[in-house]
């Protein structure tokens, strides 16, 4: 996934995933007056202050991780919820699920990661809670079908948004 090097699509591949994850959590939030819902080591007991944006562009920077972990994290976010609709993505939860499904991704798509301390500072949270949060989450989404191969044509339609950035950054420089 060469094509993510670039900063700027980067840069516009993080907005567009916060913009999901905020839409997807906002979402839920309605829902959950309506719909029962339970309560998980992922739930917080406030909404966390920093945006879904901020908190993104922060991983993204401390992470070190390759630009692919972060669709490849979106991708295991979206079988999630897909596996636990009782557990839906909303405010409470949203921060705590990305760092753990980047921390999950990074550790399975990169030759070279970071310990769950790391992750866990990088996220604002305790390692232990790191731990608890990233066994959790590979129970839940089950561990086994950490592969993307089912998932390509998902993958390619996210990248091919990327190139469609890229023809047009490219096609406003020239211009």
């Amino acid at each position: 996934m060469a094509e993510l090097e670039n900063p700027n699509l980067m840069s516009n591949l993080i907005t567009f995933l916060s913009s999901l994850m905020q839409k997807v959590a906002e979402s839920n939030d309605v829902n959950c007056r309506f719909q029962p819902q339970k309560i998980s080591v992922f739930h917080g007991l406030t909404r966390p202050t920093i945006s879904i944006q901020d908190y993104l562009d922060r991983i993204y920077k401390y992470a070190n991780c390759s630009p692919s972990c972060f669709i490849v994290a979106y991708v295991y976010l979206d079988r999630f919820s897909q596996r636990q609709p009782s557990l839906p993505i909303n405010s409470f939860n949203v921060h705590r699920m990305l760092i753990t499904s980047v921390m999950v991704a990074a550790k399975f798509m990169d030759d070279m990661y970071y310990n769950n301390a790391y992750y866990a500072k990088v996220g604002g949270i305790s390692t232990t809670e790191m731990n608890f949060l990233e066994v959790d989450f590979l129970i839940l989404i089950k561990p086994w079908e950490l592969d993307l191969e089912g998932d390509s044509d998902f993958v390619s339609n996210i990248l091919g948004w990327q190139l469609a950035q890229q023809i047009d950054l490219n096609a406003r420089l020239v211009h």
